[in-house]
């Protein structure tokens, strides 16, 4: 039965995939994504290609996913790559680190064993319900292990049917396809038209190396040679329209005198009736039991013992239904269509009794929850305890990495709890975590009718119904619905459905939070009834939350002393709520953090973020991790901790990826757009703000929007096209920014001034000058002066009038101390810039040069390279020495990752190998040490490596 037709008529095909292995052959990824209807011929090229490949030398991983298994999460990944784990010497295992084999070992049965592998133990494990967290941990792992394999030379990791694949495992796919190995690394996937290849295609655009293929019929020229000498092709060309796989199994048919089908089905269902009963049945087993499939485990599920069996197996190979997979016991089905149509043959009786006997002997096999739950979901019976028990068990299990196997097995538990007052109860708590599961694996929608179902069948005056109400609100304010939630809130303040002050506070907070949102007139009367209902309520948390609402609201008003009055007050009634507290008011931590950004309080913002951050990992609060760690990504690089600020973003945007909230992806992007560019990856930086702008563009308007819209359109064409980067600031923003965040708006006017000068637009630059030194003095903030004093001295150096610029410059170098790096070095840098355009070169390059070793310390890739061009212009060049030798103890001033490359270094790793190891571009290895080599005042490699083996002589 030839389900896998000889290769014809793709020789273009096959041309590309020779392109794409020539790349990487180069050492870069690729991507070549093969999508086309079923029968189309997607698995008989992949294979080709795949042979290719392996004739040039190159190593090759396959797998496929299977219509029957979206229940098991991950089980395509482990099939790819637990053999090859295995084979890995120790030294390359090691490589990985214990935190990256502490994720894998709960992920590939290979490394459970090593010391570092498996559930517990491991130095990053954390304890916490995140969702997010756990699979980006898992996500990071896999992506490390991937270049560790392609280090040993060019790799090709071929998928097969992703339009079959579990969510966790498609996920999986598509993080590597966004984050690809800096090795050469050929991910060949395969899939039919529909979600998951689009996504697949989103994913991939930015690779260089990619080729997308769409495979069409075959042109009857093809058709006929792969028919052969048949009798009447012209009716089999006809009825199977260029389909490869069709026209085979229709001729197969006909050849064996059976009436031709309509459908492949029908071809797959007169084949098998032409096999024996034992080996008809032990196909049906072995498509209950998977694919690929244990023998053994065909033979429970068709109910006959081995002994009956002994020939059925080799009978099924020689009718090419099944192939062996790797072993005598272990087989696999020649095509997903073949499986497909046998399951669906089967009565549905026969799949419960066979699932259920599955069920008792991988229980005898000692197999997991996780394992037994979709035989157990396909055979229990309703009141079945015991199935009930299993599948909240495997729930739990899979929450963290897979949750939306962990809905399913919740779901499965809910229908086979009896329908008895008794049981209510327990139903309630099974659809409330369904929900949590549902949100975590992005399905909000979902989620949200799960929770208005429990909603609805809560009794009168339950204590659940304020907390479902709450957090019915929270999900509609984070996807950007905000009017809904505020409706919502109002309706059961009405209803009186707060039993107690603290219920009724919950909601006049929320309600608050809703009108401060939407930048509603009636705001400040919201935020006085929440500040009033939180003091009934004696709640420290509710009251703190209120002052922040407050206090935001104070600063979009412009009365800013209100609103720095409103940050120190509620700052110090944070320190004073325990955490286990606090975790319930994620969101009051989220608006005072960015009231204290917006006071320029970066360092109070950051630890309040990083404390955020850490409970809504352990409790599991997905939504706000996201927003958390995005902002966080700001405070750092305010600090002058550029990697950090990468890292935290980076981490915020795979959270929001992953929970789908598109509402904090947009600006989540927008802010790595900003910051890339800043650290001197403009690809990167472009790649971020493209997709951000299309996620913004189909949201709501509003301050955050905007601003977040400017963010991206100014640093996308920043140096690139001053004028285009002037024009759509405006039309994001407004001719004086507006629409924007005002705590931005000293900070962007800068970049702006030198967009206007750099086109001759003075006019504009003044213009400017003038609007960041009115919103400067009215906001009498110390950073936002030192902007505004920039900013005027290079408008009035671009006049001519060098003395008046000189002493705005030195103006803003005296309010820019206090704060350091990173803004005493843009306020070093303009006056440098200043007293170069006045004569002064000598006193300029003094400048200049101090400017530039804080850039490198900061990791500021584009300021140093900027003023470094200065420097040259002037006719200096930047000292290979920045700064003096630190000594032993300059090491402490690293960051872990910094300490990690000198490490590494030290012990003669190439950045190649490190960027492997560590999973990293050989820029961003390049950059760390850029930072390293500052912080520490060494001129390279071989200086690091000493100070490094000093270190551990002290030791």
């Amino acid at each position: 039965m030839e389900f896998a037709p000889p290769l014809a008529g793709r020789n273009q095909e096959l041309a590309a995939g020779d392109r794409v292995l020539e790349a990487i052959r180069r050492g870069k990824p690729g991507v070549l994504e093969l999508v086309g209807e079923a029968g189309i011929g997607k698995t008989v090229l992949s294979s080709a290609i795949a042979a290719r490949a392996e004739q040039a030398g190159i190593a090759v991983l396959r797998t496929r996913a299977a219509a029957f298994e979206r229940d098991v999460p991950y089980g395509l990944w482990v099939e790819l790559l637990d053999d090859a784990v295995a084979a890995l010497p120790p030294t390359a295992v090691d490589g990985l680190g214990r935190g990256h084999l502490h994720e894998l070992g709960r992920l590939l049965p290979a490394l459970r064993e090593t010391e570092a592998g498996g559930a517990g133990g491991g130095p990053d494990d954390v304890a916490d319900a995140s969702s997010a967290a756990a699979r980006f941990r898992l996500h990071r792992a896999v992506g490390a292990l991937v270049a560790t394999l392609a280090s040993r030379g060019p790799l090709v990791l071929a998928l097969d049917d992703l339009h079959w694949a579990d969510p966790a495992g498609l996920e999986l796919v598509l993080h590597l396809l966004r984050h690809p190995p800096d090795a050469g690394v050929l991910f060949l996937l395969a899939s039919r038209p529909g979600a998951a290849a689009s996504a697949l295609a989103e994913a991939a655009r930015d690779i260089p190396s990619l080729a997308q293929i769409e495979l069409g019929p075959l042109g009857d020229a093809d058709a006929r040679t792969l028919l052969g000498d048949t009798e009447e092709p012209e009716q089999l060309l006809a009825r199977a329209r260029g389909n490869p796989c069709f026209l085979l199994a229709l001729a197969r048919a006909d050849r064996r005198g059976a009436a031709v089908p309509r459908t492949i089905i029908a071809a797959v269902d007169s084949s098998v009736r032409q096999l024996s009963a034992p080996a008809r049945r032990l196909l049906e087993g072995a498509a209950l039991a998977g694919d690929p499939f244990d023998v053994q485990l065909a033979e429970v599920a068709a109910g006959v013992p081995g002994c009956t069996t002994t020939n059925a197996i080799d009978e099924l190979i020689e009718a090419g239904f099944v192939a062996l997979d790797g072993g005598d016991l272990r087989c696999r089905f020649r095509h997903p269509l073949v499986r497909q149509s046998v399951h669906d043959r089967i009565g549905l009786e026969r799949r419960r009794t066979g699932h259920a006997a599955l069920a008792v002997a991988l229980r005898e096999r000692g197999a997991a929850p996780g394992t037994l739950a979709p035989h157990v979901a396909a055979a229990a019976e309703p009141g079945d305890e015991a199935a009930i028990k299993l599948l909240d068990a495997a729930a739990l299990d899979a929450h963290a990495v897979a949750p939306d196997a962990a809905a399913r097995w919740l779901e499965a538990a809910d229908r086979l709890l009896p329908t008895t007052p008794e049981q209510a109860e327990r139903r309630l708590g099974l659809r409330l975590r369904r929900s949590l599961a549902l949100a975590a694996g992005g399905r909000v929608e979902e989620a949200h009718g799960v929770l208005l179902s429990v909603h609805d069948s809560l009794p009168p005056g339950s204590p659940l119904a304020v907390p479902v109400i709450v957090q019915l609100a929270q999900i509609e304010r984070a996807s950007g619905r905000a009017h809904d939630s505020r409706a919502r809130l109002e309706r059961a303040l009405a209803a009186g459905v707060a039993t107690t002050p603290a219920d009724e506070a919950r909601l006049h907070l929320g309600l608050a939070f809703d009108y401060v949102q939407l930048h509603d007139r009636a705001a400040g009367e919201a935020v006085r009834a929440a500040l009033a209902a939180a003091e009934r309520a004696d709640s420290l948390l509710a009251i703190a939350s209120a002052r922040a609402c407050a206090g935001m609201l104070a600063g979009w008003e412009g009365d800013h002393a209100v609103a720095a009055a409103a940050v120190e007050q509620a700052l110090e009634e944070l320190t004073r709520i325990g955490d286990e507290e606090l975790m319930q008011g994620l969101e009051t931590v989220h608006m005072l953090a960015l009231m204290a950004i917006a006071q320029e309080r970066y360092g109070d913002a950051d630890a309040l973020l990083a404390r955020g951050a850490t409970l809504a990992r352990r409790s599991g609060q997905d939504f706000a991790l996201s927003a958390l760690l995005t902002f966080r990504g700001m405070t750092r690089w305010n600090l002058g901790d550029m990697p950090g600020a990468l890292a935290s973003v980076e981490e915020g945007v795979e959270t929001a990826r992953l929970i789908r909230a598109e509402a904090i992806l947009g600006h989540a992007l927008s802010l790595a757009c900003n910051l890339h560019v800043r650290a001197g990856d403009r690809a990167a930086g472009e790649r971020a703000g493209n997709e951000a702008l299309r996620i913004l563009a189909r949201q709501q308007d509003d301050v955050l929007t905007a601003t977040s819209r400017l963010n991206a359109v100014l640093f996308m064409a920043l140096d690139v096209d001053p004028a285009k980067a002037l024009r759509e600031a405006t039309a994001a923003a407004g001719q004086g920014l507006e629409g924007t965040d005002a705590s931005w708006t000293c900070q962007l006017a800068e970049y702006l001034i030198i967009c206007a000068l750099s086109v001759g637009d003075r006019a504009a630059a003044r213009a400017w000058a003038e609007q960041a030194t009115t919103v400067s003095r009215h906001a009498n903030l110390p950073l936002a002066l030192t902007k505004a004093a920039s900013s005027r001295a290079l408008v009035l150096s671009a006049d001519g009038d060098h003395a008046a610029a000189i002493t705005d410059a030195e103006e803003g170098v005296a309010r820019a101390t206090p704060f350091g790096r990173p803004h005493l070095a843009f306020a070093r840098s303009v006056l440098g810039r200043v007293l170069a355009a006045a004569g002064r070169g000598e006193a300029a390059t003094v400048e200049l040069h101090a400017a530039a070793a804080e850039f490198a310390a900061c990791g500021l890739q584009r300021a140093h390279d900027q003023t470094a061009r200065e420097i040259r212009r002037l006719g200096g060049r930047v000292a290979g020495r920045v700064g003096r030798a630190a000594g032993v103890e300059g090491l402490d001033e690293l960051s872990d990752r910094e300490r990690e490359i000198a490490r590494l270094v030290a012990e003669g790793t190439p950045n190649k190998r490190i960027a492997l190891m560590l999973h990293l571009s050989e820029k961003t290895v390049a950059n760390h040490l850029t930072n390293v080599y500052a912080k520490l005042g060494l001129r390279g490699r071989t200086e690091l490596a000493a100070l490094v083996a000093s270190a551990a002589n002290a030791a």
